[in-house]
């Protein structure tokens, strides 16, 4: 009887410490799609701002997505063990000292180039922790993380859309314009192959596509008379803007 008593105690200190664990490791995947979307979303509005140094709330957005990066790290800090992970945070703290200095002084185009590349240094980074902290999702958490993956594709298409438009050297550029499109096509079919019963959400979802079907339009043409079209720039905070009503969504259903 003690014996059932004390495997019972073991089992049940076993599962607290399972919960425990996924709670922090969902504290890190958070803060990691936290990292993307801000990393992505500070180099569209600096690309922005070099274009239109004149618009100073720039300054503003790109100061409050450096405070996200910082308060993302700070939960990954205190919430992971893993060595890996705390080795990359270093990185991180260390590379985010440029993404400061480029707030100090004036833009220059000579620095946009490394910019881009260390905000995908930055996501792959992200990615990285996110594996070491992963655990097996349900199917709501899967399409719960698709909603948040597809905001932080959003940023990035946005910025490879202006980079194309600045950077017109870069061979590489329309090709990962591309890449990023066919991404988020892929993604939102998932979506539009599920059934919503709830009419927010379904509307929500239909939103979604018919926003990205125009926005798709100007994102594949050729001739660019803005680096930024009035129709991508509110198209894609709709896209966001709905996607947050699925996100909700599945994260109440989990």
């Amino acid at each position: 009887m003690k014996r059932t008593a004390v495997v019972l105690m073991l089992l049940a200190s076993l599962s607290m410490g399972i919960k425990a664990a996924v709670r922090g490791d969902v504290k890190v995947l958070e803060a990691t799609d936290t990292i993307r979307y801000r990393i992505n979303d500070f180099t569209k509005n600096y690309l922005l701002y070099y274009l239109f140094p004149q618009k100073i709330y720039l300054k503003d957005r790109l100061a409050e997505d450096l405070r996200q990066l910082d308060e993302s790290f700070r939960v990954i800090s205190v919430t992971t063990e893993d060595a890996k992970t705390k080795s990359l945070l270093a990185y991180f703290a260390y590379e985010k000292t440029q993404l400061n200095e480029l707030l100090e002084k004036r833009p220059e185009k000579r620095d946009l180039a490394d910019l881009i590349l260390m905000s995908e240094t930055f996501s792959e980074g992200a990615d990285t922790i996110a594996r070491r902290h992963a655990y097996k999702f349900s199917e709501n958490e899967k399409m719960f993380m698709q909603t948040r993956s597809m905001r932080q594709g959003m940023e990035k298409i946005l910025k490879y859309y202006i980079a194309e438009t600045v950077l017109t050297d870069d061979p590489q550029l329309p090709k990962k314009l591309d890449k990023s499109i066919k991404r988020f096509d892929e993604k939102l079919g998932v979506f539009n192959r599920s059934i919503y019963r709830d009419g927010k959400v379904l509307k929500a979802r239909e939103r979604i596509d018919v926003s990205w079907r125009l926005a798709e339009k100007y994102l594949k043409k050729k001739e660019r008379k803005t680096p930024l079209p009035l129709v991508l720039n509110v198209g894609g905070e709709h896209i966001e803007s709905s996607l947050n009503v699925l996100g909700i969504y599945y994260s109440k259903t989990q």
